[in-house]
């Protein structure tokens, strides 16, 4: 089959294209720019290591509407959200998908570690045997069109594995770091960066459940539901943010 495959450079999306080519399978990379060039660097790397072609998808405006706009308006609505969430559906598989179609490809693939599973005509979602790296949870919301044409190389697979496995084949990509943190931004910096973007957020009240004053905050897009530390104000017992108004 001709299978187009999302590819970042990094180890996984790497090892899931060099396992398509041991299957046999035409592999192509597609590397979607959503908001900077920098991992394009590597992607081309790695698509040169494997000897595969790399498109680059610019999907920077849909991006911009479809995740970072929700992001901003969700966090300063005292909300914590998930961009994966937002983007999966919206933008990563749906570039992906109309490059595919559009590309004549049989099929799409990622190196997201979650199994699918087909009953009936229905596909579904299932999480990945190594409960520390599975990334079910961000696919959850693939429409049954996109599931039906996604092949995942690493269902069932272990991380640990295939850093080893990765290695033993030459993959360079093995020894880049993984990124765990929201893509768009550096890691940390979410206030400063929503503030440079969208304003400020006025100070407020931190209001016990009873009713009373206990200090001033510093904005909401500091907090989240369920933070304890960094809260500033010592009340000689552990305090939660419970809600968020």
């Amino acid at each position: 089959m001709r299978i187009l495959l999302g590819m970042s450079g990094g180890l996984d999306s790497s090892y899931a294209a060099w396992l398509l080519q041991q299957a046999g399978h035409e592999v192509e990379g597609a590397f979607l720019l959503m908001h900077g060039e920098g991992e394009l660097c590597a992607a081309r790397e790695s698509a040169e290591a494997l000897g595969i072609p790399l498109h680059v998808i610019d999907c920077r405006a849909e991006f911009h509407r479809e995740v970072i706009l929700p992001f901003a308006a969700q966090y300063r609505a005292g909300c914590t959200p998930n961009p994966c969430i937002l983007c999966n559906p919206r933008v990563k598989f749906g570039a992906l998908f109309d490059a595919m179609k559009s590309g004549g490809f049989d099929r799409m693939a990622t190196g997201h570690y979650a199994r699918i599973t087909e009953e009936g005509g229905r596909y579904a979602i299932l999480s990945s045997p190594d409960a520390k790296k599975d990334q079910s949870y961000v696919l959850y919301r693939l429409s049954q069109e996109q599931l039906a044409h996604l092949v995942l190389p690493l269902a069932g697979l272990n991380k640990e594995a295939v850093r080893t496995a990765a290695c033993e084949a030459g993959i360079s990509a093995v020894e880049r770091p993984e990124s765990m943190e929201i893509c768009f931004m550096p890691p940390g910096e979410h206030v400063a960066y929503l503030t440079e973007h969208f304003g400020e957020m006025p100070p407020g009240n931190f209001v016990s459940e009873d009713g009373r004053v206990l200090g001033q905050h510093r904005g909401i897009l500091h907090y989240t539901v369920g933070q304890r530390k960094g809260l500033g104000i010592a009340l000689g017992e552990r305090m939660f943010v419970t809600r968020i108004d």
